[in-house]
């Protein structure tokens, strides 16, 4: 369990808090119902730790795999002289996996260009239209919702060029984009394990708010089953989940967290969607005189490694980025050949694990490695050894 951390200080001046709270707390049973809800509380808690439990130990991919990587065809042909086109998302997560993407295509023979996602609808159609314009043999795009870019999806369709995708909505994927994983129904599956690990650590009594921001829709899924399960599982929980723009990641969302604490100061939890929402968050509660508020994300970067390294974030619920730029090519180099990509592959989530300062056994700027051989498992199946 979780060590117990002192009562935190809160500032005495209250501070409003703005952004959508999308579902409200569970409150405790009454008296009346005291040995029905020290039974839910039991049942509730044992459920949270057996969720976790395997992700304790090791990093679990979905489907269960060992090694815990979703590709085991090899390519049959590479795809030498190919042009792959990459439009990277706004937040930190995507530069790490763009990267990496270049190295990986590179690797493979195949030519990479970069394109970066604007800031409004307006500027993010015209970065998929300069992709398009480049004419690649295959599009690669993370995080970034189809609607945005909704008539250059539909010139890649009319001409037949490949869309691979991940981080957006699955059930069914959008007209025209070819392969997806990593989809919405893996981030509502995360979100219930971010909460079974807040249950778990909490001994069934966290006070939890989880902030994401809307306009990336798997995350909102995340925050609606993080709630859920809570709600369902934890009796003597409560839990808000609280919309935040991604423009304000690392700037004003600090600022928000520290006001809704202030507002809401039985909060001893605070949850990000995912590594960079957390961005700025122990700097600004410390800055404010607030103690002993636990921290989780999911899918960090270097920044929340280092947070947990420093004693300033709880937990990490890890995936590996790098091997997402692997996978993604993987996908990509097929589809850029005419191969068929493995159902497994597509219907697949990349591993994850919980990083605490206990297990952090890696330096904060190399990211975790879910596999530490998954470079050399990949260039064997490409043939590349």
């Amino acid at each position: 369990m979780h060590t117990a951390r002192p009562r935190r200080m809160v500032a005495l001046v209250a501070a409003g808090v703005a952004g959508a709270l999308i579902l409200g707390g569970c409150a405790s049973s009454t008296d009346d119902g005291g040995e029905s809800n020290t039974a839910d509380r039991a049942a509730g808690l044992a459920h949270a730790q057996e969720q976790i439990a395997p992700y304790l130990e090791r990093a679990v991919s979905m489907p269960d795999l060992e090694p815990p990587i979703p590709v085991d065809q090899p390519l049959a042909e590479l795809p030498t002289g190919k042009k792959f086109a990459y439009v990277e998302c706004n937040v930190p997560e995507c530069a790490v996996v763009g990267a990496q993407m270049k190295v990986v295509i590179e690797e493979l023979g195949g030519e990479f260009i970069s394109f970066k996602q604007g800031t409004d609808t307006q500027s993010t159609a015209e970065a998929f239209q300069a992709a398009f314009d480049s004419r690649p043999d295959v599009l690669i795009q993370d995080a970034i919702e189809p609607q945005t870019w909704n008539a250059q999806l539909t010139q890649f369709k009319d001409a037949g060029i490949p869309v691979v995708s991940w981080t957006i909505p699955n059930d069914p994927p959008a007209e025209g984009i070819s392969a997806v994983f990593n989809g919405g129904d893996t981030f509502r599956l995360v979100g219930r394990i971010m909460a079974d690990y807040v249950i778990a650590e909490s001994d069934g009594e966290a006070n939890a708010v989880i902030f994401f921001p809307p306009e990336y829709t798997v995350f909102s899924g995340l925050a609606e089953d993080f709630v859920d399960e809570i709600q369902t599982q934890c009796p003597d929980c409560t839990v808000e989940a609280v919309s935040a723009p991604a423009s304000e990641i690392g700037s004003q969302l600090p600022n928000r967290v520290v006001s809704y604490v202030q507002a809401n100061p039985d909060t001893d939890w605070v949850v990000g969607a995912f590594g960079s929402v957390l961005i700025g968050v122990p700097q600004a509660l410390a800055a404010a005189g607030i103690e002993g508020i636990d921290t989780l994300s999911q899918a960090g970067g270097q920044v929340n490694f280092q947070y947990i390294a420093d004693g300033l974030q709880t937990a990490d619920l890890s995936n590996d980025l790098n091997q997402e730029a692997w996978i993604a090519a993987d996908i990509a180099a097929k589809l850029a050949t005419g191969q068929a990509v493995d159902e497994v592959t597509i219907n697949s989530r990349s591993a994850q694990k919980f990083i605490t300062r206990e297990n952090l056994d890696f330096a904060p700027e190399d990211g975790f490695a879910s596999y530490p051989g998954y470079q050399e498992y990949f260039l064997g199946l490409w043939g590349l050894e």
